[in-house]
């Protein structure tokens, strides 16, 4: 996991962790989660090779969270 755009480590963790347990089933649609004060969309990315999920601030796009593997 990392984070970009001035977002705590804590609210990352959060947002991972609600992302985590809604997005079965869910790759092609954007999932809405709400942690740590903020509205995250969260949604599985393409990446080169394997794809990604990435959770980004609803209000502030420069705030992401990226998970991979």
């Amino acid at each position: 996991m990392s984070a970009t755009g001035n977002v705590p480590c804590r609210a990352a963790l959060q947002a991972a962790a609600a992302y985590t347990k809604a997005w079965h089933g869910t790759a092609a649609k954007p999932v809405h989660v709400r942690r740590a004060g903020t509205t995250w969309q969260c949604q599985e990315r393409p990446g080169d090779p394997n794809p990604y999920q990435a959770c980004v601030d609803a209000q502030d796009h420069t705030r992401l969270v990226t998970l991979s593997s």
